[in-house]
This record gives structure tokens, C-alpha cells and sequence, in this order.
């Protein structure tokens, strides 16, 4: 409870931290770029705009959610348009969702006031400020453990990355600790413990006046996190991405998600969009119907991109294998 008025929904937070990596497509960040580059020509692709998307129009039989004003507003963790930062390869909603934001915030002009980018993207309601923070929180530390469980990193690659890095405060403390747990197979407990701080470290405060406090008490306030903690959040995502996503193994598997994700979008096109022939059926009833309402080839490729974005890795890969490869189509791959 903020004040007699106002309260903070979790059934809200919630929704919007369940709902949050919605329209991540296969081999996530790294099929997110893949799709991007995919449809530079269709209006791009973005996870957090395909969230957007599957909420407002394709959850539900391609109906969308008809989610309320607070909940849209909780998911919109970015609200620029691509077509205001054209180069960009992520953090943007895609141009026609415009129409989103002058439902969340009744005027998409007063938003407008803000520089496309950072900027705006920065001004978000106090539920959405949580779910960003509960996400950072969660793959900040779960990346550590993930990233040393698979054998990335360790005590010698560690103190290799340390002579090399800029540690900055209390960073050079916090890698003796991971090193020290790490030694001592420990390193679970220390992060669960993390967790509990990197929460405690986030208090609420009033936010500066703007043109939304007014109207809704969810911009009357924001969320406050400690600075250490921050600067402890951002050494363990710089660890994770220069020794875990940064490393062969990882960046052979975007090679991998470029092949399957490229190949699985250039079949179903040619199947549907530049096919002059009677098409096979390749995709649900469902996703063909959508297919054939769509008017414009952009509109065509944008809902292949629903149907590969909803896919998972596995799905994906055994769909790419049964359309590609001759060893793989028995009728018990089919299940």
C-alpha cells in the first residue's frame, strides 16, 4: 500500500513478468537477430514488440487478449518506433503498433515529447519498471550458474577475464566471492541469497511530475535500486557475455539459428508468398487462413514470423530437418 488510494497490483506484475518473454522466437536473442534481418524489409522483428503483438492480436485464435490499459502499459518495456531509430536491431515496437500507445497513454503525442530511444523507452509505469528489474534479477545471476554448470566458467577463465576487464567499486570483492564459491561448490546457495538482495536493493520513491501522474498513480511513482547492486547486476551480465555468449560454442549455435530460422522463413515463403502454384500445406489450418487474409506480401511475412516465432528450439529444428533432410521423415518423426 503507497497511499490510501493506490496499491501495487501483483496479480498486474505478475502478468506482465508471465507475459514478458511471450514473442522471444527459437535460439532467443540469437533467433531474435535472425528475424530481424529476415524481415528489415516487412517492418522488422523485435521479441518485445512480438509480445505486443501476440497480446493485442494473435493469442486466441489470431483475437489477441483484448488486454486492459494497465496491462498493456506493464508490457510496454520499449516505445519507440523502428521507423524513428531505423538501424536499430532491437529495443523498438514495430510502426503500425502505434495505435498501442495512444490506448495506454490516451495521446501518443504527449509520449512523443520524449526522444526516440533510451529516453522514451525509459519512461514506464512502476509495474513495468518491476518486471524489468525482476528480469534482470533472474538472468543476471541464473546466467552464472547456468554459464559455470555448462563448464564456460571457472576459476582460470575468471581471473583471465578479471586482468583484462575494468573493474569498477566493489566489482573485484564480487569476483573474489564467485571465485571462492565456485572452489567450494557453492555457488547456488550464494546466488539464491542474491536474489533476496538484488530485491531488497529495489525501494519505491516518487517519481518527478509528468504528463501521466496525473491521470494514473502507476507514474506517480518509480523504482529506486541501489547503486552497488546495480553495478554488481551489470559485472555479472558482463561476465556471462563476454566468457558465455561471446564464446565458440555459443556463437556456433547462432550460426545454427541463422541456418534453421533462414531456411525455415525462405520455404514457407516460397511456399505462400512467391509461389505461383497450388501451395503444399506446411503450416496449420489456422496459420494458412491468416496467410490468405493478409493483403500485402509484408503482411504475409509477418505472420511467418508469428508461426516461427511461436515455435520452440526443438520444434524448430525437427520442423527444419522433416522439410530438408531425406534421412529425416518417417512417419515416427512426424510425432
Amino acid at each position: 500500500m503507497l497511499n490510501e488510494g493506490y496499491f501495487i497490483d501483483p496479480d498486474l506484475v505478475e502478468a506482465a513478468c508471465l507475459s514478458h518473454d511471450l514473442g522471444h522466437p527459437p535460439f532467443g536473442h540469437a533467433g531474435e537477430r535472425v528475424l530481424h534481418s529476415i524481415m528489415q524489409d516487412h517492418g522488422g522483428f523485435e521479441g518485445n514488440a512480438q509480445t505486443l503483438r501476440q497480446l493485442t492480436e494473435t493469442i486466441y485464435g489470431q483475437r489477441g487478449m483484448n488486454p486492459t490499459r494497465a496491462f498493456l502499459d506493464s508490457t510496454l518495456k520499449y516505445k519507440t518506433l523502428l521507423s524513428e531509430i531505423p538501424g536499430a536491431l532491437n529495443h523498438f515496437i514495430y510502426d503500425y503498433q502505434v495505435k498501442h500507445l495512444d490506448f495506454a497513454f490516451e495521446d501518443k503525442n504527449q509520449i512523443f515529447q520524449f526522444d526516440p530511444g533510451n529516453i522514451r523507452n525509459a519512461f514506464k509505469s512502476v509495474e513495468c519498471q518491476i518486471m524489468d528489474w525482476a528480469d534482470d534479477t533472474a538472468y543476471s545471476l541464473n546466467d552464472i550458474i547456468d554459464g559455470t554448470n555448462a563448464g564456460f566458467i571457472n576459476l582460470e577463465n575468471l581471473e583471465r577475464w578479471a586482468e583484462t576487464s575494468n573493474l569498477k567499486g566493489n566489482d573485484a570483492d564480487h569476483l573474489n566471492q564467485l571465485c571462492r564459491s565456485i572452489s567450494r561448490q557453492r555457488l547456488e546457495p550464494l546466488m539464491g541469497r542474491k536474489v533476496g538482495d538484488f530485491i531488497a536493493a529495489a525501494s519505491i520513491i516518487d517519481s518527478e511530475e509528468n504528463f501521466m501522474s496525473g491521470k494514473t498513480a502507476r507514474y506517480k511513482y518509480q523504482i529506486h535500486v541501489n547503486s552497488d547492486i546495480a553495478q554488481e547486476s551489470k559485472l555479472y551480465k558482463n561476465i556471462s557475455l563476454d566468457l558465455v555468449f561471446k564464446s565458440p560454442q555459443l556463437q556456433q549455435l547462432d550460426h545454427k539459428a541463422a541456418r534453421v530460422l533462414e531456411e525455415l522463413f525462405n520455404i514457407f515463403s516460397d511456399n505462400y508468398i512467391s509461389n505461383t502454384k497450388r501451395p503444399l500445406r506446411l503450416v496449420s489450418t489456422e496459420a494458412e487462413n491468416s496467410i490468405a487474409n493478409a493483403e500485402e506480401d509484408s503482411a504475409k511475412a509477418r505472420v511467418l514470423t508469428d508461426i516461427i516465432s511461436e515455435m520452440t528450439d526443438g520444434l524448430a529444428v525437427r520442423t527444419y530437418r522433416r522439410l530438408v533432410d531425406p534421412n529425416f521423415g518417417s512417419i515416427l518423426d512426424l510425432v
